[in-house]
């Protein structure tokens, strides 16, 4: 599927391996974004207060949102990956819901290297999938290389 980068569409998210990011990134010229790294800089610049998941929720909107507005791709896109951060339980978080509102605008690339059940959820570990991104109501493409092994 990743020749056909023009036919990905917004709307949807998608999924790949850690494998696969390299040329990907390539094909698509979209930034690549270390979602763990951007937030851990962020609560050591900013140290959190009583709202500090609101605190974490507005600064990645806006991080995203700018990553996706210098962007000079006809199809515009992220590649997101190093996503444990977002499930700390500390932080509460709904990393589904900010993928879902970012996929209205353009195309999200999801890097997960371990568990997916049905497409709708990403567990670190199939013997605990409560702990894991769920997306109930959507189906999450996989990016296969042409030549991958299921």
């Amino acid at each position: 599927m990743i020749g056909h980068v023009g036919t990905l569409s917004r709307n949807k998210l998608y999924w790949i391996k850690n494998q696969a990011i390299d040329e990907f990134e390539r094909s698509t010229h979209y930034p690549r974004l270390d979602i763990g790294k951007l937030v851990s800089g962020e609560l050591t610049r900013n140290p959190p207060g009583r709202h500090v998941s609101l605190d974490i929720d507005e600064f990645l909107k806006a991080t995203l949102r700018q990553c996706l507005a210098v962007q000079e791709t006809p199809i515009k896109g992220l590649i997101i990956e190093n996503l444990g951060i977002l499930l700390e339980p500390e932080l509460e978080l709904n990393p589904e819901k900010l993928f879902l509102e970012l996929s209205l605008d353009a195309v999200i690339v999801l890097v997960w290297d371990y568990s997916i059940i049905d497409g709708r959820r990403f567990v670190w570990d199939e013997a605990e999938p409560e702990y894991g991104f769920s997306f109930p109501s959507h189906t999450i493409t996989n990016m296969e290389l042409p030549d991958e092994v299921p």
